[in-house]
């Protein structure tokens, strides 16, 4: 293959940004709950305060646009319960005074994939699915279990390149509404 054709500089640069690219995997491998949620032992309306962590995550590796869409997910959840709970606490460590009354929110990034807008440019459909799984842990004051349930959303590659990449960041505020959703059917 002479290099010099015209085209193949092209192809071989768009060989290469795909081979870049695939290094973060084009297959969305963002594992997606097996089980519907169950509904919490107590009724969050019975909470006299709720206190919510900042949303952590367990993935390892995350690259510059994954802290991103992770602190947009946590800026959208925020804004969201506090609509439900206009009294909300935010705090980042253990606040020093809790009991049983207070409702404790604990928000984890178990996985995500959300493909940029650079990636989505250059790489269209190649880039895969944008996903997210979010673990939440809501406990009472004391520490005591009242629910843990888990949230899966996903924007598709395709749907993805339609968009202009407005559905991979979609994800981001579908997966807090879907956590705010579940606070209310539990309220």
């Amino acid at each position: 293959m002479n290099i010099r054709q015209p085209g193949h500089g092209l192809l071989i640069t768009l060989l290469s940004a795909l081979i870049i690219l695939s290094q973060d995997g084009c297959i969305t491998t963002v594992e997606k709950p097996n089980q519907p949620n169950s509904p919490p032992l107590r009724s969050f309306s019975n909470f006299e305060q709720v206190a919510v962590k900042h949303i952590s995550s367990a993935k390892k590796k995350s690259n510059d646009y994954t802290v991103t869409a992770i602190e947009e997910v946590d800026t959208h959840l925020t804004q969201c319960l506090r609509s439900i709970f206009p009294n909300l606490s935010i705090f980042e460590q253990s606040p020093l005074s809790l009991d049983e009354n207070t409702l404790v929110i604990s928000p984890l990034v178990r996985d995500i994939k959300c493909v940029s807008p650079t990636e989505r440019l250059w790489a269209a459909a190649f880039a895969g699915s944008s996903a997210i799984n979010i673990q939440v842990t809501f406990t009472d004051g004391k520490g005591e279990l009242v629910a843990q349930p888990t949230f899966y959303t996903t924007a598709s590659a395709h749907m993805g390149v339609s968009s202009s990449g407005d559905s991979d960041r979609k994800i981001l505020k579908d997966i807090a509404q879907d956590i705010c959703g579940y606070i209310l059917f539990n309220r």
